[in-house]
């Protein structure tokens, strides 16, 4: 015999997010967490096939797949904001091309992602000098690098790990990224190192 029921409205009165993360990534859905921790916001999460080895090839193969991925995310009626985790994969599908993807398979006020996050974070501490810490080989590393000379800020020093394994990009030791933000910040310029490809940087 059936019961009859009532359904609730959403009790996430402050705000629905989505977040499409790495298949590989290990971190970011929890550092997430430690940020919106009051339970009226929702983070929901799916995730994008990224392969073992990052080579420009196979971020243009997760351009391809970010639709599927977020088509994955709970339908909602709209979300607050759509993240794309990705440093790396954005620089190269370029932002305008992952807001495009992810917008056309979910209802969101906006897209955004780590490396338009760091400019506008930038923009808006006043810092036209920057330092810059990857973890990436040289051929990811670069576009990197020019998309924040071309979006208008002056690069001091950069530094890269060369590190291929998408996996262990998380696992860089903090030890290690603080040497080598010093060693970028140790002409005593003012400077931000982006030790991390998913925390905008801040200025030291």
């Amino acid at each position: 015999m059936s019961r009859p029921y009532t359904l609730v409205d959403t009790p996430y009165s402050m705000g629905c997010l989505g977040l499409i993360a790495l298949q590989t990534d290990e971190t970011l859905e929890n550092e997430l967490r430690q940020v919106f921790v009051d339970p009226r916001t929702a983070l929901y999460v799916s995730r994008v096939p990224s392969a073992q080895t990052l080579t420009p090839e196979s971020i243009a193969q997760m351009g391809k797949d970010l639709p599927q991925a977020t088509a994955l995310l709970p339908p909602l009626p709209a979300y607050d904001a759509v993240a794309y985790g990705c440093t790396s994969g954005t620089t190269l599908i370029g932002p305008q091309e992952v807001q495009r993807l992810v917008a056309a398979e979910c209802a969101t006020a906006h897209v955004t992602n780590p490396l338009s996050a760091a400019i506008a974070a930038l923009q808006a501490l006043g810092v036209g000098r920057i330092g810059l810490v990857s973890p990436y080989t040289p051929d990811i590393a670069q576009p990197v690098e020019d998309a924040f000379v071309a979006a208008g800020f002056s690069v001091a020093r950069a530094l890269t790990f060369g590190e291929a394994q998408e996996a262990h990009v998380a696992r860089i030791a903090p030890n290690s990224l603080a040497q080598a933000a010093h060693e970028v910040a140790g002409d005593g310029v003012g400077c931000a190192g982006w030790c991390r490809t998913k925390t905008p940087p801040l200025p030291h």
